[in-house]
């Protein structure tokens, strides 16, 4: 349910109540962490069906804080668009909503970041073979055409598959990013995920073999990976691939 704030009288002792909580969260969110020059859009089930720039974005990020060749995240993990709904406290900072300066492009706070993702994950980073990413990565596009929250946005390899196959069948090719080619073998590579996806969430009871290290915060990864850039852009590279 959207609340009509508009139509609504504030209670003046509940506004009281809330101002110093919401000062003291503003001083934690509030700052500006970059520029995205549009929106990264999450929603309509975009994440669950195929490559969105915010799922290149935060897998990317993963990648890149541990040094990993691979990394992926469920879609369903992705839980707002890039900036999101939070309302900073400063209505001069260019945003999509109402009541702020107009955009694009838009100015990024911490509190995007935990919108987005705001489970609490954790980053783990492990070894998983060629022949468990294909098993992956075939879980990953087994619903389609429906819509799955365990649709994995990736980094670090480019797939094809075909959605006529059955089920199982449908991951066509996958290789790294610089083109090396991944076999269904044991050759091993290193990969960032979530604590989630490494549990078991989803279906992926194949990651769910005890091993793995856990690191930081998903979403203080993704935050400190936009400031460094300096903000973020909706765009895609064609990492994930329907096969002709």
């Amino acid at each position: 349910v959207d609340p009509w704030v508009g139509d609504v009288t504030p209670d003046p002792a509940v506004t009281a109540a809330i101002e110093p909580f919401r000062t003291r969260l503003s001083m934690q969110l509030d700052g500006t962490i970059g520029v995205a020059s549009n929106t990264l859009p999450r929603g309509s089930n975009v994440e669950r069906l195929g490559e969105v720039a915010i799922g290149d974005l935060i897998s990317d990020c993963m990648r890149t804080r541990y040094n990993t060749q691979i990394a992926f995240v469920n879609g369903g993990g992705i839980r707002a668009a890039l900036p999101s709904t939070y309302a900073p406290m400063n209505r001069m900072l260019r945003r999509p909503a109402m009541g702020y300066a107009m955009g694009p492009p838009y100015d990024l706070v911490a509190g995007d970041i935990y919108e987005v993702l705001p489970f609490g994950n954790v980053v783990v980073t492990r070894t998983i073979t060629g022949r468990l990413l294909y098993d992956v990565l075939e879980r990953s596009v087994s619903m389609l055409p429906a819509a799955f929250g365990g649709f994995l946005q990736v980094s670090g390899i480019r797939f094809t598959y075909s959605p006529m196959m059955p089920a199982g069948m449908r991951v066509r090719s996958v290789t790294l990013t610089g083109g090396a080619a991944i076999a269904r073998d044991n050759t091993a590579y290193t990969l960032a995920t979530s604590d989630f996806t490494n549990t078991g969430g989803d279906g992926y009871t194949m990651l769910a073999d005890g091993t793995g290290a856990s690191r930081e915060l998903m979403a203080a990864v993704v935050l400190e990976c936009v400031r460094t850039r300096g903000g973020a852009m909706p765009t895609t590279d064609g990492r994930i691939a329907v096969a002709p």
